[in-house]
């Protein structure tokens, strides 16, 4: 019996690992909640918060105190965002004001396969939303 299940375990469980994209999706998530909870504690705290993109060390980070998040080589990472003193080529940052708006910008992952998931943070309202272009 024992033999049996085994062997059915091996033959089934392959099936479920997750895709690159149900990975990227995930991803895209993760980057869209740390939006919305710096927009929420700069509501808070009445005070500016910063969502950090970098695309050379390959992390995103939110001065909220939430953990870094690293985008794997498998994923190609870019992002547009307003300029400010702190801008580089390979750096920038997103601000969410305490009354909810936003500096604005887009963060978007690729795959190889040309999938293209964006997170894109109105300037006005400070909302985000993730669009599949698919």
């Amino acid at each position: 019996m024992l033999a049996i299940l085994g062997a059915l375990f091996a033959v089934a469980l392959p099936q479920f690992r997750p895709s690159n994209s149900v990975t990227t999706r995930n991803l895209a998530s993760r980057i869209a909640e740390d939006a919305r909870f710096a927009r929420l504690v700069a509501i808070k705290k009445g005070a500016q918060t910063i969502l950090s993109i970098d695309t050379t060390e390959r992390i995103i980070r939110s001065d909220t105190g939430r953990e870094d998040i690293a985008i794997p080589a498998s994923v190609s990472l870019s992002a547009t965002v307003g300029r400010t003193s702190d801008t580089t080529v390979s750096r920038g940052d997103i601000r969410f004001f305490a009354d909810g708006s936003s500096s604005g910008g887009e963060i978007t992952l690729n795959r190889d396969s040309g999938k293209q998931i964006s997170i894109k943070i109105n300037w006005l309202t400070g909302s985000t939303r993730v669009v599949l272009d698919e």
